[in-house]
C-alpha cells in the first residue's frame, strides 16, 4: 500500500459501515431481538392464527415473508460449504438440515477460537507436491501431478489396487457364527491354553484366552514411580526399520525382548472389505522406529505374544479400544500390561483427548493428520505416509512419562489416579473380539435411526433388500456401505420403483455390487409390491411392537422380597410350589452352642415353612445343638405372616363391632324412653314445687346420655351432623324444672339439662334429713352417675305410670 492511499471515508474496520467488531455484534444483537420480538407478536397457532390465516392479505404476507427468510437461509448454510436448499423441501427435512447446519456452524466456530487461542494450529489443505516416477492409480490420486498446478485430494479410498485378503493363507471367515480365536501357542501363561465356549445371557462366546493373567497382574513398582521424561530424538535422527520379511521380524522380536517399554499403534482399513484387516503397525523404543508390513506377515505375527503378554514389558497404546481387538481378529495377539494414554487423559481429565492435543500440551508440537483418511492398502508406501506412521508411536514414550508424572502429582499417596489408569487399561485387555451377527428384526435398528414412516410394503421390501445385502457383503468380503450405503438402502425401500432404472435413480453413484445384482434387487422390490396382505401385517405388528420383554415374576428365593409375605401369590400355586419344593430341601444351619446370630444367616431364605413342609432333620452328635434347632424350628413354625394378622385382626375387629351393636339395641329395647308430661306438670306447677322442697332432695342438673323417646333414638349409620341436631332438639325442649327460677334467685344453668320429675305418693313419703346429708353431692361435687345411684338408695322411686295416676286421681 502506498503512502498516499487514503482510508475509507466511513471510517470502517470489518464490514462497512462499522468501526469495530464491538459495533457490529451490539447492531446484529438487537436486530435479532427484534425480530424475535415482533415474530412473537404473530397469531399463535390455533384459533387465532387460523382467523388471520382466512384473509387473503396475512397470508400473502406471510407466504412472501417465508420465501424471503428461506432464501436468506439457504445464502448462509452456502457459505459454510453445505450444498442444500430450504426451498421445495418438506418440513422434516428443514428440521433436518437446520440442525445439521447448526453443528457444522458450531464446530467451525469452536474450531476458530482454539485457532485464535493458541491451541490449534490452521490445517493447511492437502497437497501432494511429490511428483512419483509412475502415476499411482487410486481414487486420491487420479489424474497425473502437474508442480505449476497442485490438487487437493480427500484420500478415502483406493478403487484400482488389488486386494490384499485374496493373498492371505488363512482366508477369512465372515459366516454368521460365533468368532473363534485363531491363537495356537500361549507363551508366559499361568493357565494353559484352553478355548472353552462360555456362554453370558442369551449370547455365546469364547473364553479370553488370557483372562487370568490380565487378572492378577499387579504394575511393577518401578511403573508407578515418577520419571524424568527423556525427550526423544529427532524423527531424521532417529533409526528407522521397516519390516517385511521374516527374518526381520525375529531380530525385531529380540531387541523388544531387551527393552522396559515400547510403544505400539495399528492402521486398519475396513472400507473394501467386511470386518475390516489392519495394514500397518508401528512400534517403537526410546532408540528405534518399527512399521511393521502386516498385510505380507499376516501369518508370521503370532512370535509377538512372547513380548505383547510379557507382564515385565510395558505397552503404550493411545485409545486402545479397537487396537486390541484388531490384534486378536487378525494375529491372535494379546496384550498383558497396558497402559493407555487415552484414558490417563480422561483420568486427568483433560480438553481433548486426542494424540494431537497430548503432543502439543506436553511437547509442543503439531502433529500432520492429513492421512488420516488414507488407503492404507497402497504399496509402494509413499514416503509422506510412513512419516505420519511413526509419528504415531515415535512420541508416545515421552507422552506416557509425563503423564504418568501428572497422575502421581494429583493423586494421593496411594497413586489412586496411576492405578486407576492401569486398572481401566486392563478391562480394555480383557475385551474379546465379536463377529458382525445377521438377525431377522436388525433390520428394525437402522428403521429407527431414520426416523421414517414406513407401510407395510416398505418394511417388507426393507428387511429384505437389508438381508441381502448383509449376504452379498459376507459373500464379497465387502463392507455393507461399500454394497449399499443405509441412505441408498432406505431410498429404494421408500419409493418401491416398479423399473430397474427407478432402482439406479435412487443410487448415486451407482454401487457396482448394485449394477452386478440388480436383476435381484428388481426382483426383491417387486416381490414387495406384490406380497399379501396377511404376511405384510404381520411384519408391520412386529415392527411396531418390538419392546424388551419385561419378566414379571418374582424370584422368590431372591432376598429382595419377603420370603414370608407370600399369600398374596396364592393365585401361582404351581410356582410356588415348585419354588418350595426346591427349597425345601435345604436344610436350616447348625447352630452354635452361643446361638450367635451370624450363625443363623443365610444366603437365600428358606420357604419350606411356608408350604407345610417338614425340613430334614440336622444330623449331629451334639444334644445341646439338637435342641436348639427344635427350638429354632418351634418359633419359625409358629410364625404368622404379617397378611395373616392383617385378616385376623379385621375379622375381630368386625366380631367386636357386631356385639356392640346387639348390645345397645337391647339395651334399648329394656329401658322406656320417659313420657312427655308437660300439660300435667304446668296445671300443678306450684302444687308439685311445695310437695318437692318439703320432700325431695335438689339433685344436681346432669347431662342425660339416654334417649328421651324412641324417636329419638340415633342409630350408629346416622351421621353426626344428624346427631348433634338431634341432641340440640332435645335440649330446646327440656323438662321442667324442680327449682323455681323466681324463688332462687339464680338463672338456671342453660348447659344442663333439668332431671326427670319425681312425684311421690303421701304414704310412701319419708321426710329426709338435711343436717345427715353429704354436702358435696349437694355443691355438685359428684358426678351425675353417683347422683342417680344416691336418688335411687335414698328415695323411694315411683313407677313407670305414676304420673298417669296421679293424673287420673285429681279427675275423680
Amino acid at each position: 500500500m502506498n503512502g498516499n492511499d487514503e482510508q475509507p471515508n466511513d471510517g470502517s474496520f470489518l464490514i462497512n459501515g462499522y468501526k469495530d467488531a464491538q459495533s457490529y455484534y451490539q447492531d446484529a444483537l438487537r436486530s435479532i431481538l427484534t425480530a424475535t420480538r415482533a415474530s412473537c407478536d404473530l397469531p399463535a397457532a390455533g384459533v387465532d392464527f387460523d382467523y388471520y390465516s382466512s384473509f387473503n392479505g396475512f397470508k400473502a404476507f406471510l407466504i412472501r415473508e417465508g420465501q424471503s427468510i428461506l432464501s436468506l437461509m439457504t445464502c448462509l448454510i452456502q457459505s459454510q460449504g453445505i450444498r442444500e436448499k430450504f426451498q421445495g423441501s418438506e418440513l422434516e427435512e428443514k428440521f433436518d438440515l437446520l440442525t445439521e447446519v447448526n453443528n457444522v456452524i458450531l464446530d467451525n466456530v469452536s474450531t476458530n477460537l482454539d485457532e485464535a487461542s493458541g491451541l490449534k494450529k490452521s490445517e493447511e489443505e492437502l497437497i501432494l507436491a511429490v511428483k512419483p516416477q509412475s502415476s499411482i492409480n487410486t481414487s486420491w490420486n487420479k489424474k497425473q501431478f502437474n508442480s505449476s498446478c497442485p490438487q487437493s485430494y480427500k484420500l478415502l479410498t483406493a478403487k484400482n489396487i488389488s486386494r490384499p485378503q485374496l493373498a492371505f493363507k488363512d482366508k477369512i471367515d465372515n459366516t454368521n457364527s460365533i468368532f473363534v480365536p485363531i491363537i495356537k501357542e500361549k507363551p508366559n501363561s499361568i493357565k494353559p491354553l484352553a478355548i472353552i465356549l462360555e456362554k453370558d445371557g442369551n449370547r455365546e462366546e469364547f473364553c479370553h484366552p488370557y483372562e487370568l493373567e490380565i487378572e492378577k497382574f499387579e504394575p511393577a513398582e518401578e511403573h508407578l514411580q515418577s520419571v524424568e521424561p527423556e525427550l526423544p530424538k529427532p524423527l531424521e535422527e532417529t533409526p528407522f526399520i521397516f519390516v517385511k520379511t521374516e527374518e526381520q521380524l525375529k531380530h525385531m522380536c529380540d531387541d523388544l525382548k531387551k527393552s522396559k517399554e515400547f510403544a505400539v499403534d495399528l492402521e486398519h482399513h475396513s472400507y473394501r472389505s467386511f470386518q475390516g484387516f489392519a495394514c500397518l503397525m508401528q512400534i517403537s523404543t526410546r532408540e528405534k522406529d518399527y512399521v511393521i508390513d502386516v498385510l505380507e506377515l499376516r501369518g508370521e505375527l503370532h512370535i509377538l505374544n512372547e513380548v505383547f503378554t510379557n507382564p515385565k514389558i510395558l505397552k503404550v497404546f493411545h485409545g486402545a479400544d479397537m487396537d486390541i481387538l484388531w490384534l486378536q481378529r487378525d494375529f491372535g495377539l494379546y496384550v498383558v500390561n497396558l497402559f493407555d494414554t487415552g484414558q490417563a487423559a480422561r483420568v486427568l481429565h483433560f480438553a481433548h483427548l486426542s494424540l494431537s492435543y497430548l503432543l502439543k500440551h506436553y511437547y509442543r508440537k503439531d502433529l500432520d493428520k492429513k492421512f488420516q483418511l488414507a488407503d492404507w492398502r497402497i504399496r509402494p508406501i509413499p514416503p509422506e505416509m510412513l512419516k505420519y506412521a511413526r509419528e504415531d508411536t515415535h512420541y508416545l514414550l515421552y507422552i506416557y512419562d509425563c503423564l504418568k508424572n501428572d497422575l502421581i502429582s494429583n493423586g494421593n499417596e496411594m497413586k489412586n489416579l496411576l492405578l486407576s489408569t492401569f486398572e481401566r487399561s486392563k478391562m480394555i485387555c480383557l475385551k474379546r473380539y465379536q463377529k458382525p451377527v445377521f438377525s431377522d428384526d436388525k433390520y428394525l435398528e437402522l428403521y429407527k435411526k431414520s426416523k421414517k414412516t414406513f407401510n407395510a410394503k416398505q418394511l417388507y421390501c426393507l428387511k429384505e433388500l437389508f438381508a441381502w445385502r448383509d449376504k452379498i457383503a459376507r459373500e464379497n468380503d465387502e463392507s455393507l456401505a461399500y454394497v449399499l450405503p443405509n441412505h441408498m438402502l432406505l431410498q429404494v425401500a421408500e419409493a418401491l420403483p416398479r423399473e430397474q432404472q427407478g432402482i439406479l435413480a435412487c443410487c448415486n453413484p451407482i454401487p457396482p455390487l448394485v449394477k452386478q445384482q440388480l436383476n435381484e434387487l428388481h426382483s426383491i422390490v417387486l416381490k414387495a409390491n406384490e406380497s399379501s396382505l396377511k404376511q405384510l401385517e404381520t411384519l408391520e405388528f412386529q415392527a411396531n411392537t418390538q419392546t424388551p420383554k419385561i419378566n414379571n415374576q418374582i424370584d422368590l428365593s431372591s432376598m429382595v422380597h419377603c420370603p414370608h409375605d407370600i399369600h398374596h401369590l396364592e393365585d401361582r400355586k404351581n410356582q410356588s410350589t415348585y419354588h418350595s419344593t426346591s427349597n425345601s430341601e435345604i436344610t436350616l444351619p447348625l447352630l452354635r452352642k452361643e446361638l450367635s446370630s451370624s450363625s443363623l444367616l443365610k444366603k437365600r431364605p428358606t420357604l419350606s415353612l411356608l408350604f407345610d413342609i417338614i425340613p430334614k432333620k440336622v444330623k449331629t452328635s451334639d444334644p445341646s445343638v439338637e435342641q436348639s434347632t427344635k427350638k429354632v424350628v418351634e418359633v419359625i413354625s409358629n410364625l404368622i405372616s404379617p397378611f395373616k394378622r392383617f385378616q385376623v385382626t379385621e375379622q375381630l375387629q368386625s366380631e367386636q363391632q357386631r356385639s356392640e351393636t346387639r348390645q345397645r339395641s337391647e339395651t334399648q329395647d329394656k329401658e322406656m324412653p320417659v313420657q312427655d308430661q308437660n300439660t300435667a306438670i304446668h296445671q300443678d306447677l306450684n302444687e308439685e314445687c311445695t310437695i318437692t322442697k318439703e320432700s325431695a332432695e335438689i339433685q344436681e342438673p346432669c347431662i342425660s346420655n339416654e334417649p328421651i323417646n324412641e324417636s329419638c333414638e340415633i342409630l350408629e349409620s346416622t351421621p353426626l351432623r344428624k346427631k348433634n341436631k338431634k341432641r340440640k332438639k332435645r335440649k330446646a325442649n327440656p323438662d321442667i324444672s324442680l327449682i323455681d327460677s323466681t324463688e332462687s334467685g339464680k338463672p338456671p344453668n342453660k348447659k344442663s339439662c333439668t332431671p326427670e320429675v319425681v312425684v311421690l305418693d303421701d304414704d310412701s313419703f319419708t321426710p329426709y334429713d338435711y343436717s345427715q346429708a353429704e354436702h358435696n353431692s349437694i355443691f355438685g361435687k359428684k358426678n351425675s352417675k353417683e347422683m342417680r345411684q344416691d336418688n335411687q338408695t335414698k328415695f323411694q322411686t315411683p313407677g313407670r305410670n305414676f304420673g298417669k295416676k296421679r293424673k287420673h286421681a285429681k279427675q275423680t
